[in-house]
């Protein structure tokens, strides 16, 4: 049974002004928790880039290596790793997102909370 099936040609373009980045983190935390079964506090404690690789698995299923991420990640060089995995996915499904891995690494709030509102978006548009 594929949860997280999709269709790549439904996707709308997800610009700065869209629908996406008007979630706010109260409710994207709220959504990444029920999802994925986890207990974040803030937004910054998705700068490991591990949960994001899980949102991806979930819409394309067997696309993201997650054998190699890195789920208790704490150090820069851990996460930048998580982020490569990330990007290969994205590349491997076609997505065309910027990830801004040198911003994300450092926990910035409003880096890790544009690529969390867009992850929403994306699994919005194409998720279950």
């Amino acid at each position: 049974s594929d949860v997280c099936s999709s269709d790549l040609s439904k996707m709308k373009p997800m610009g700065m002004m869209s629908g996406c980045y008007f979630i706010g983190r109260s409710e994207l935390l709220q959504w990444l928790n029920d999802l994925l079964s986890l207990n974040y506090d803030k937004v910054e404690d998705t700068s490991s880039g591990a949960a994001f690789c899980q949102v991806i698995d979930c819409i394309h299923p067997g696309t993201v290596s997650l054998g190699k991420v890195n789920f208790n990640a704490h150090t820069e060089p851990e996460y930048i790793n998580n982020y490569k995995i990330l990007q290969e996915a994205f590349d491997k499904n076609g997505i065309k997102q910027y990830i801004d891995v040198d911003t994300l690494t450092k926990g910035k709030y409003m880096a890790a909370l544009e690529l969390f509102q867009w992850i929403h978006g994306y699994y919005e548009q194409t998720g279950p």
